[in-house]
């Protein structure tokens, strides 16, 4: 029976060395296929579609002429002054004057249908502080004269158009011809107006304004022919405005008007008849003149001072007034206190509206109308995460993860997993372990000692035979 056994464990060495020998060279593929740069594209899985793998290069590209001069014409250049491509005149437009003495064009604008718009401010189109209903600031086209003190102006002394004057009314984006009903409602024409939040939205139109506009020399001069009204109360104080002009001086402008009415008083009750005179009623500052239509300007009010019947409140928010001139004059009205800050509760009705001039009717600017305050609150929560509950616990903060001392500056920490997101190759490119990691390079190298060992194994079971004993 040992024969038998011997020859049958002889038998048995070299299946073991050839099973040894197989499984090194599986060890030997398995370590070349996961090593390392095997993998044409290691993070393709993670890459989305469309999108390449590759990473902007710093490096400068060549020009392929060979002209490394930077001359982006990619002309040769020469610094030889000879060069007779240098003598020759070009026909190039030159931006020196001509010498041929024509006269430049003419910058002066001639207008021939400008039209001038402006609100004057919103007190003009408010309820004014007497409760009564008929009580009313407001505009009329045209003169609209009570006739007698303490009276209402009637319906048929008002009118929303008289020549080239016209009253519109705000309603929604736009401006309509206004209406007798409409003196008293809010742009919605159904909200009642009153003194302080709903204004009516009127404003005076007068077209057909004749001058010239110089934008190159920033002068202007344009002048309307035609008159509106200006009633407070309901028409117990009133005065007229007419045949405004426009003029800018050096970029400067300003309007002027003709000015007129009757002086009342609040005690005997007089209804007289005051001088018309030509004042200034709105300062413009700076006008730019350039732009094609026209424009659009907010006249001085705010922190102008001066002297009225009543004294000028300077410490208010909305400190301030019209012109002195314009002042002075209503004055005389016993109206003056209107149109400057007197510390009413109120005091910002009186800030002067945008006056808009266009310099063709068919070219119209129409001011977007401004937007009556609502009594609905406003939300400003610039916040894009849901408010918090109260009574929830805070949400939790992830503290910020440190890179390691160890490692370079600029290159990404050790993230954890939850915090983990997709990197390109690019981002793979520049990670390096940590330490205590193994590396690919290391585990390489224990890979390789095995399969030697195996191979030597197999080796001597093959090479030297085993003899039966006998």
């Amino acid at each position: 029976m040992r024969p038998e056994r011997s020859s049958v464990t002889y038998a048995a060495r070299p299946v073991a060395g050839v099973l040894l020998l197989v499984l090194a060279v599986v060890l030997v593929f398995s370590t070349m296929f996961n090593a390392p740069g095997a993998s044409a594209d290691p993070a393709g899985a993670e890459i989305e579609a469309g999108e390449s793998a590759e990473t902007p290069s710093d490096s400068p590209s060549v020009d392929p002429s060979g002209d490394s001069s930077g001359d982006p014409s990619g002309e040769p250049t020469t610094d030889d002054p000879s060069d007779p491509a240098t003598d020759e005149p070009t026909d190039e437009p030159s931006n020196e004057p001509s010498e041929t003495g024509l006269p430049e064009e003419p910058t002066t604008q001639k207008v021939a249908d400008a039209v001038f718009r402006w609100g004057l401010n919103d007190q003009s189109n408010a309820h004014s502080h007497n409760p009564q209903r008929e009580a009313i600031n407001f505009l009329s086209a045209g003169v609209a004269n009570p006739g007698r003190p303490n009276s209402f102006l009637p319906r048929r002394k008002w009118s929303a158009k008289e020549g080239q004057v016209s009253i519109q009314k705000r309603s929604g984006d736009g401006y309509r011809l206004a209406t007798w009903a409409g003196l008293r409602t809010g742009s919605d024409n159904r909200t009642p107006i009153n003194s302080s939040s709903v204004f009516s939205g009127h404003t005076v139109v007068i077209k057909q304004g004749v001058g010239t506009v110089d934008s190159a020399q920033e002068d202007a001069t344009i002048t309307w022919r035609g008159t509106f009204t200006v009633l407070y109360y309901g028409g117990n104080t009133m005065f007229t405005v007419s045949d405004p002009v426009l003029t800018v001086e050096q970029g400067v402008g300003q309007v002027t008007a003709i000015l007129g009415g009757y002086a009342t008083s609040r005690t005997d009750g007089g209804w007289k008849k005051v001088t018309p005179k030509r004042v200034r009623i709105a300062d413009l500052g700076k006008v730019d003149l350039g732009k094609e239509n026209g424009f659009s300007i907010a006249p001085a009010y705010e922190g102008v001072k001066v002297t009225g019947s009543t004294k000028q409140d300077t410490a208010g928010a909305h400190s301030g007034a019209f012109p002195q001139p314009m002042i002075t004059f209503l004055a005389g009205l016993e109206t003056d206190q209107f149109w400057y800050s007197t510390g009413l509760s109120t005091d910002d009705t009186k800030v002067a509206s945008p006056l808009t001039v266009s310099y063709d009717e068919a070219n119209e600017i129409t001011p977007t109308p401004t937007p009556e305050p609502s009594s609905e609150p406003t939300i400003d929560n610039p916040v894009n995460d849901a408010p918090q509950q109260p009574g929830a616990p805070a949400p939790r903060q992830e503290a910020p993860v440190a890179a390691p001392a160890d490692r370079a500056p600029g290159l990404p920490a050790v993230v954890p997993e939850e915090q983990r997101q997709l990197l390109t190759p690019a981002d793979l490119g520049e990670v390096r372990p940590v330490a205590g990691e193994i590396t690919p390079r290391e585990d390489g190298t224990r890979t390789w000692w095995l399969v030697g060992a195996l191979l030597l194994a197999a080796a001597l079971l093959l090479l030297v035979p085993a003899r039966p004993r006998g």
